[in-house]
């Protein structure tokens, strides 16, 4: 039984010539917490993942260390700065996003969906107990309560001189852990497109289920249909088609 899943570790890599020579390195690795423990969480694609319910938040936290030191209140406070003039990558997947900063100095970035509302969850876990009326079966729908991303930088450069690597890197691993990870494993959660595909479509589930069954039990069905439909995602759509506007700016 496990709670986590664990992303494999990215490299990232800076060689500087201009106004002088640097070399920066960066090691990302991010792991995932669940609400329910359970067995093949990374493996069983029966799996469906949601925000927190109620009105709890994800807790997505980024824990630096830059030449083996954790970062100042300053230099903290540089990178808060950036990340609030990025609310809107956030907003655009259905998320109202809260940053701070933790007593052990981490960055902390609050997810509330806008999207899964008790209310809708609520409905996918009656169609699920409906749909599985007559087997004794445990739910399948479970909930992402954190995100813990833990870099460590290594610099010939001071982190005031390098500023512009740190950003580049920390935006880069950031796009990159969306398009290929939370997207793929979680289009529910972080896909702009699956979301929207719920919104609009979610009151034809419920009336298609009710012409066929007399009740909601085919909405999980339906949902899944979504869940499962790769062409949400925005790697998809950045190789169909040149017009596709990315928006992956995180800070």
């Amino acid at each position: 039984m496990t709670q986590y899943l664990s992303f494999c570790s990215q490299y990232i890599k800076t060689i500087k010539t201009f106004p002088s020579e640097s070399v920066t390195v960066s090691k990302w690795s991010t792991q995932v917490k669940f609400a329910i423990a359970a067995e093949q969480l990374a493996t069983d694609d029966q799996w469906l993942f949601l925000p927190p319910t109620s009105k709890k938040k994800i807790t997505l936290l980024i824990h630096i260390e830059y030449n083996n030191q954790r970062l100042t209140d300053k230099e903290l406070q540089i990178i808060m700065i950036q990340l609030d003039k990025k609310k809107e990558f956030w907003e655009s997947i259905y998320f109202n996003n809260y940053n701070d900063i933790t007593v052990e100095r981490d960055i902390r970035i609050q997810l509330e969906c806008q999207l899964w509302t008790q209310s809708r969850i609520n409905d996918l876990l009656e169609s699920e107990r409906l749909e599985d009326c007559n087997v004794e079966q445990p739910s399948k729908i479970n909930f992402i309560e954190e995100l813990l991303v833990s870099v460590s930088f290594h610099s010939t450069n001071d982190l005031e001189k390098e500023l512009d690597s740190f950003k580049s890197h920390l935006s880069e691993y950031m796009a990159s852990l969306m398009i290929s990870q939370l997207e793929f494993r979680f289009p529910l959660v972080f896909s702009k497109i699956a979301k929207k595909r719920v919104k609009e479509q979610e009151n034809s589930f419920f009336v298609i289920s009710q012409a066929i069954k007399g009740n909601s039990s085919l909405v999980l069905k339906f949902i899944r249909m979504i869940h499962v439909d790769q062409t949400s995602l925005s790697a998809f759509q950045i190789l169909s088609s040149s017009e596709f506007p990315a928006n992956l700016q995180i800070i």
